[in-house]
């Protein structure tokens, strides 16, 4: 948040560090916990899909009869739902013959200068100008959606930008098989890591790969997952560890992984593996939670 930016208050500019800041709780919003807290977002993520497909249609199926749009820049009274369903085709179709189509994903607001019940928003940008379309509910439908400056906010984009998604282009959730008495515990490094061979094998299956064996290296603890794509073998070295965000094998590790990936007669490959655990809100993984995944590009290991 630009604490020296100046911004329109009851008529009046002022510094932002003169207006009381609100600070919102996203760890409280936990999807797939609930049926309100999914129904929510799935409602914003229609709202992000109908932008980026600019189709009104997906958009007005989630607004409560008693919906109201307004913006930060335009004075005067909020359009209401009958408003809105005129205005919004008009400016999808503008955005579409001008070939402006804004990038769309979502952010997690961690404090701003309004009340918000749900902190989560969507981030526009469209050339130079970043916008934030932040909404509110009634029950499970969105009761407004409100276009305003994101520099009156402290926020970031959160998970779904880049992981994977499913058919309707909504963020996949992965769950976490366990016993019942494991159920909520943190999961260790090893845990993790067999999580994520699974979570791969299974995403390599359903696109028609061969999985040749799944297999663990004679000296180190790290899952090795042997894969057939067409004519060719890879050895997949799956990674969720911190040394893995640029897909980077040091050491003996290196030249163990090489020699395995060599008596497979396969290529060896790095694949590097984020979770964000949606019981935590992104924080620990935990035993039998709901996970959204993403899968950064897979690194060639060369000898």
């Amino acid at each position: 948040m630009d604490n020296n930016k100046l911004i329109l208050i009851n008529g009046s500019k002022m510094p932002v560090a003169r207006v009381k800041h609100w600070r919102y709780a996203p760890q409280n919003i936990v999807p797939m916990r609930g049926e309100e807290e999914t129904l929510r977002w799935m409602a914003l993520e229609s709202i992000r899909r109908g932008w980026n497909q600019l189709d009104p249609s997906i958009i007005l199926k989630c607004l409560d009869e008693g919906f109201k749009y307004g913006s930060y820049w335009v004075n005067g009274s909020d359009m209401d739902l009958n408003g809105y369903r005129d205005y919004l085709p008009k400016k999808f179709d503008t955005i579409r013959n001008s070939n402006s189509r804004p990038r769309v994903d979502i952010a997690v607001l961690y404090e701003g200068l309004t009340p918000e019940e749900f902190p989560y928003a969507l981030r526009l940008i469209q050339g130079d100008v970043t916008c934030l379309l932040t909404m509110r509910f009634k029950g499970v439908k969105v009761s407004s959606l409100y276009m305003t400056d994101p520099d009156i906010y402290t926020y970031e984009p959160t998970f779904a930008k880049g992981g994977i998604r499913d058919e309707n282009d909504e963020p996949r959730v992965f769950r976490h098989e366990c016993e019942e008495p494991d159920r909520g515990r943190p999961m260790s490094e090893k845990e993790l890591q067999g999580f994520a061979v699974k979570c791969i094998e299974q995403l390599y299956r359903e696109a028609g790969a061969e999985i040749e064996g799944v297999y663990k290296s004679e000296y180190k603890e790290f899952p090795n997952l042997i894969v057939k794509c067409g004519c060719d073998l890879y050895y997949h070295r799956i990674d969720v560890s911190d040394r893995a965000n640029d897909g980077a094998v040091v050491g003996e590790d290196r030249e163990e992984f090489i020699a395995a990936a060599k008596m497979h007669d396969a290529w060896p490959m790095v694949l590097p593996v984020s979770f964000w655990c949606a019981d935590t809100n992104g924080g620990e993984a935990v035993c039998g939670g709901s996970f959204f995944m993403k899968v950064r590009e897979s690194v060639i290991v060369e000898a």
